[in-house]
């Protein structure tokens, strides 16, 4: 992800891309659901716990070296 822009130029950048997602709706859907499916399998409640195991579980096996 590029840093983001303030001012004048992020006016004129979210105008840009405002104006591409409203003139094609059927890419901006089809990004929208790759999103979402991504959020929904990375993040959801059995994927968080399973990472927070993960880390915890490497956490103490360091510990007990």
């Amino acid at each position: 992800a590029e840093f983001p822009i303030f001012g004048p130029p992020a006016v004129e950048q979210t105008r840009y891309l405002m104006r591409k997602v409203f003139e094609d709706k059927e890419e901006a859907q089809k990004k929208a659901k790759i999103l979402t499916d991504k959020i929904v399998d990375e993040y959801s409640w059995t994927a968080s716990v399973a990472k927070m195991h993960a880390k915890l579980k490497q956490t103490f096996e360091a510990m007990e070296k």
